[in-house]
């Protein structure tokens, strides 16, 4: 009898530990499930959040706020907007379905909205960016103005080429607007030495570390060049020259020669844009150039005698000379690759939603 009991009370022992290493082994399992369900969830969740990043990214692309943007063909991107609500919308969505972009003009305010995916977990993302705005009023903005002698012959005229009075034409204010140059700098390969162009020439970039156009003296009534030329130092643009096109120097002046004519925007970024190449005889010569476009000169903007601006000027310092003519034309305020922009600085707003 009490072998028989001893047995049973064993198998009722074992039945217990059994019973208890059963839950344990459960409680474990059920701990490690939920570990690993969650482990997922968060992955999940930092995926769909990448995928919203990513959705920005594609919509600061299209923006191309920073003109750095290209297709394809190497031409710059720009935004298909459609009216939605009597607001500028544009709608973005991935190929692979993990993310759809909202994005919202208003003014100089752009408002994105990016939802990412990964299986059923969805996160949201924002990112306001305030600009600031775009110079709409032509006129000449300078921190110092120096008209010559024959001031009394230097005219300002409005978009309706009425004369200006020359208070409502030239603004000197401090800080001055900024100068918005909307090409990838980085990505463009600037030729060695000096770049001599002494026939036509009809291309996208012409880059170089200097560049002249033209021969120094000589014929260049039928040299036109057509295309962006930029320059990490000097640009000299000869006597009867035309180039269709904007002229930027990042470090260097800009020189105009006599009867040169130019159709685009003429920048130099840190220094000057002027008449007449230095040595090139009478300083205060008949200059006759004619330029349909921006003009923004880190340093000064010097005119001689008969030159014709249409558009608007921003520079240090401003000199004109005699029998300078300005049109200030708003269209030239919208070019594509030079802009001048309000003082200060974008505004940049990024929110989890």
């Amino acid at each position: 009898m009490l072998i028989k009991s001893e047995n049973g009370s064993t198998l009722v022992l074992t039945l217990v530990v059994l019973v208890v290493i059963g839950l344990a082994a459960s409680s474990t399992y059920l701990s490690v499930t939920s570990s690993y369900r969650s482990a997922q969830t968060k992955l999940a969740s930092t995926k769909a959040l990448y995928a919203a990043e990513s959705g920005i990214n594609d919509a600061l692309w299209h923006l191309n706020l920073n003109g750095k943007s290209r297709d394809e063909n190497g031409q710059p991107v720009s935004p298909d907007w459609e009216s939605v609500g009597g607001e500028d919308t544009l709608e973005l969505a991935a190929e692979d379905g993990s993310y759809i972009v909202t994005v919202t003009k208003k003014g100089s305010r752009y408002e994105i909205v990016s939802t990412g995916f990964h299986g059923t977990i969805s996160r949201a993302v924002s990112l306001t960016i305030e600009l600031p705005p775009i110079v709409s009023e032509p006129v000449t903005y300078a921190r110092q103005i120096e008209l010559g002698s024959g001031q009394d012959s230097i005219k300002f005229y409005d978009q309706d080429g009425g004369e200006m009075e020359r208070e409502e034409a030239i603004r000197q204010v401090e800080p001055l607007p900024e100068v918005l140059v909307n090409l990838d700098i980085d990505s463009i390969d600037f030729a060695e030495g000096q770049l001599r162009i002494t026939d036509s020439l009809t291309q996208d970039i012409i880059a170089a570390e200097t560049i002249e156009i033209g021969k120094e003296k000589g014929n260049n009534k039928d040299l036109v060049v057509t295309g962006t030329v930029i320059a990490q130092g000097d640009i000299t643009i000869n006597d009867e020259v035309k180039v269709v096109g904007d002229i930027i120097s990042l470090h260097g002046s800009v020189k105009l020669g006599h009867f040169s004519e130019i159709e685009g925007a003429v920048v130099s970024l840190e220094n000057d844009v002027q008449y007449d190449p230095e040595g090139k005889g009478n300083a205060y010569g008949q200059s006759n150039l004619t330029i349909r476009g921006l003009v923004y000169a880190g340093n000064a903007a010097i005119f001689g005698n008969h030159a014709e601006i249409h558009g608007a000027l921003m520079a240090e310092n401003v000199t004109f000379h005699n029998k300078n003519e300005i049109y200030y034309e708003p269209e030239y305020l919208l070019w594509t690759t030079v802009q001048f922009s309000e003082a200060g600085s974008a505004i940049r707003e990024w929110k989890l939603l």
